[in-house]
């Protein structure tokens, strides 16, 4: 189990990162919060986040819900980097 502090941590590391090791991060990072083949639930990612770090994020909203399903890696990605 990963505490709030030791996520945003990790967020601000990311954001400041080259882009490999950002890339690294941003795939450790997809594959831990549960995606599988390339794909992560929305539904499992919104429950992840407030289940683990009090964290409710509405995914539709930040990516103006475009984007139908699973969230691939580059969508996922982009949700990091969408300014709350």
């Amino acid at each position: 189990r990963v505490d709030l502090r030791e996520f945003l941590h990790w967020y601000a590391r990311l954001r400041s990162e080259q882009p490999d090791s950002a890339q690294k991060r941003l795939r450790e990072t997809f594959d831990l919060l549960g995606g599988a083949n390339g794909k992560l639930s929305k539904e499992a990612l919104q429950r992840k986040l407030e289940e683990h770090f009090g964290i409710c994020l509405d995914v539709d909203e930040l990516l103006d819900r475009r984007h139908t399903g699973d969230l691939d890696l580059e969508e996922f990605g982009m949700l990091l980097q969408t300014p709350v």
